[in-house]
């Protein structure tokens, strides 16, 4: 069983021959974001700001909680510093629009 599918691979080998490139292979394109206004209806220049300030949420309260249970008290605050900017600029966008991002 293992010779026939060997030699079946090296038939279809003379027939079918790698091109190396992978742009035929089709993809699923990534769901386009759709940007969102902030309270005052003015959007930002970045189109993925709330993205970008969510992904930022997580990573410095992340890191606010490892360095306070670490006791790394000095990097700790400079974490929570950053979280507290990071929410003052996600207060700029409805509580609606932060959730579902």
């Amino acid at each position: 069983m293992v010779i026939g599918a060997i030699i079946a691979v090296g038939i279809l080998g003379n027939f079918i021959k790698p091109s190396g490139q992978t742009q035929n292979l089709s993809k699923t394109p990534e769901p386009k974001k759709q940007q969102m206004a902030k309270k005052d209806g003015t959007f930002d220049k970045r189109a993925n700001d709330l993205d970008e300030l969510c992904k930022d949420f997580v990573y410095y309260k992340a890191k606010a909680y490892k360095y306070g249970r670490e006791g790394q008290q000095e990097k700790a605050q400079e974490a929570r510093n950053s979280l507290e900017k990071t929410n003052i600029w996600l207060s700029q966008y409805n509580e609606s629009d932060v959730t579902k991002t």
